[in-house]
């Protein structure tokens, strides 16, 4: 799906909730008030009204362009692949292509500024698989489920110390379920 597209159909959406929302308005019209103070507040609370839909509307239509969806199923390749299972309490990194990675155990380095696409699976149950910087702010995230792989591409911005944490209880051990990736 192209840009142009997504536009096309974000317009063409927001224009049948523009349309469903005149038609409740004017179907669910009370009867015309009878007094002056009355009249005035049936008008400003429309007035109130269409302000909002047309701010959450502008708001839709600013930020959609912006969601990463589009920018996930893009077809260029990545520069790395990392397989990523989750197992009771610990993250574990197979399968790698690409180079300058390192694999030790519960750690692997990686260059900065490359695209990593990390195939994320689970062994036994689901774990959340969150990616934060060295101030604990999350990055992107995606769950590891038994039996199905997500895709996660990621291109981590600059040289440091990157944390993966486990975003879904997965038993007594789960505050533990953590590990490192270096980025050079």
């Amino acid at each position: 799906m192209t840009a142009l597209n997504a536009g096309i159909f974000t317009l063409v959406g927001a224009l049948l909730v523009a349309l469903i929302a005149l038609a409740i308005a004017l179907s669910s019209r009370p009867e015309q008030p009878k007094d002056g103070v009355t009249a005035r507040v049936y008008r400003v609370r429309r007035a109130y009204f269409v302000v909002l839909g047309v701010v959450l509307l502008a708001c839709l239509g600013l930020t959609l362009p912006r969601a990463p969806y589009l920018a996930a199923r893009s077809a260029v390749p990545p520069d790395i692949r990392v397989a990523v299972t989750g197992w009771m309490w610990t993250w574990r990194f197979d399968a790698i292509s690409g180079d300058r990675v390192l694999v030790e155990p519960q750690n692997l380095t990686i260059p900065a500024g490359k695209l990593i696409e990390f195939s994320v699976r689970s062994g036994d149950v689901n774990h959340g698989f969150g990616i934060y910087d060295d101030q604990d702010h999350l990055l992107t995230q995606v769950q590891a489920m038994p039996g199905y792989t997500n895709q996660l591409r990621y291109r981590f911005p600059a040289p440091g110390v990157y944390h993966i944490l486990c975003m879904e209880y997965c038993g007594y051990a789960h505050h533990l379920m953590m590990t490192t990736i270096h980025a050079e």
